[in-house]
């Protein structure tokens, strides 16, 4: 995952003949970033046929970086998929009996709040 976190565009190089390469510096591994390599290769003739030279067109494409950072953190416990509420102390949640006509209150109050 650190690869995939850490990995930057400038860790690979393009030779000659379109391949792509891991650049001076980059870290082992970080062609495991790498999600694609779409390479066309141009061939320009001369008027005889004979080729005279090759251009590529090479296109890296690295795996996403959010995505993979999010799960490590679930992983870890930084985004919890609940939350426990508790009352005071960390015992249960004490809740106060309310009368029909409290309820009703609270509930009119709601309805007026929202319009």
């Amino acid at each position: 995952m650190s690869l995939l976190a850490m990995s930057r565009i400038d860790h690979y190089v393009v030779s000659d003949e379109g391949q792509v390469e891991l650049a001076e510096g980059a870290p082992d591994g970080a062609m495991a970033a790498v999600q694609s390599i779409k390479r066309k290769c141009k061939i320009f003739r001369d008027k005889e046929g004979h080729e005279t030279h090759r251009e590529y067109d090479v296109e890296i494409r690295l795996w996403d970086k959010p995505q993979p950072l999010k799960l490590t953190g679930r992983h870890v416990g930084l985004y919890p998929n609940r939350v426990e509420v508790t009352g005071k102390d960390g015992g249960p949640i004490e809740l106060a009996p309310a009368s029909t006509e409290e309820l009703l209150a609270r509930h009119r109050a709601l309805a007026e709040a929202t319009e």
